[in-house]
C-alpha cells in the first residue's frame, strides 16, 4: 500500500502564503515511522491478516504528484484574493463618492448662504437708498413750502442742537441762568 505524506503550504513571518512564480509554495513532509506502523496495523486488521497463510502487507510512504490538485487550490485562493481586493476597492470607491457628495452638499450650502447674505445686503442697501431719497425729497418739499420764519426757526433749532453737542457745559450754564431769572 502506498501512502502519501503531508503537503503543507509555506508561510512567511506575517502568516501569509509564500507565492513564487504565481504558485503557492508547498513543502512535502513524509509520514513518521509510527504513522506508517499505525496505517499497517489498520490495513492488517481490515483485510484479516493471517501470518500462517503467509499473508504480507507492506506500507510505503510515496510522494504523490498533486500538481493538478494544487493548481485548482491555487486558482481558488487567487480568486478569493481577487474578490477580496475588488470588494475593498468597491467599498473605498463608495466611501469616496459619499465623501464627494457630502463635500458638494456642504460647499453648495455655503455658496447658497453667502449668495443669500449678499442679496440681503443689496436689498438692505437699496432700502436705505430709497429711504434716503424719500427723506431728501421730503426735505426739499418742506424747504419749498416753508415760510421764511419757519426756516429761521429751523436754523435756530439746528444751531442750538449743534451747540449742545459741541459745548454741553455752556448750554447747561445758559439753561440754569434762564431758570434763575424766572
Amino acid at each position: 500500500v502506498n501512502i502519501d505524506g503531508v503537503w503543507e503550504k509555506k508561510k512567511d513571518v506575517n502568516g501569509k502564503y509564500i507565492i513564487k512564480n504565481g504558485v503557492i509554495e508547498r513543502e512535502y513532509k513524509p509520514l513518521s515511522a509510527e504513522e506508517i506502523k499505525q496505517a499497517e496495523k489498520i490495513i492488517k486488521d481490515a483485510i484479516g491478516f493471517d501470518a500462517s497463510r503467509k499473508d504480507s502487507v507492506s506500507v510505503v510512504n510515496v510522494k504523490v504528484d498533486r500538481t493538478s490538485q494544487f493548481e485548482l487550490e491555487d486558482k481558488e485562493y487567487f480568486k478569493a484574493l481577487q474578490r477580496q481586493t475588488i470588494f475593498l476597492l468597491s467599498l473605498a470607491g463608495i466611501a469616496l463618492i459619499l465623501l464627494f457628495f457630502i463635500l458638494y452638499r456642504i460647499i453648495s450650502r455655503e455658496i447658497e448662504r453667502r449668495k443669500r447674505l449678499r442679496e440681503e445686503e443689496l436689498l438692505r442697501q437699496a432700502q436705505l437708498e430709497r429711504e434716503r431719497m424719500l427723506y431728501d425729497q421730503q426735505m426739499a418739499d418742506a424747504d419749498v413750502s416753508m415760510t421764511v420764519e419757519e426756516r429761521r426757526r429751523q436754523e435756530l433749532q439746528e444751531n442750538a442742537i449743534n451747540m449742545a453737542r459741541e459745548h454741553p457745559e455752556d448750554v447747561a450754564l445758559l439753561i440754569r441762568t434762564w431758570l434763575m431769572e424766572e
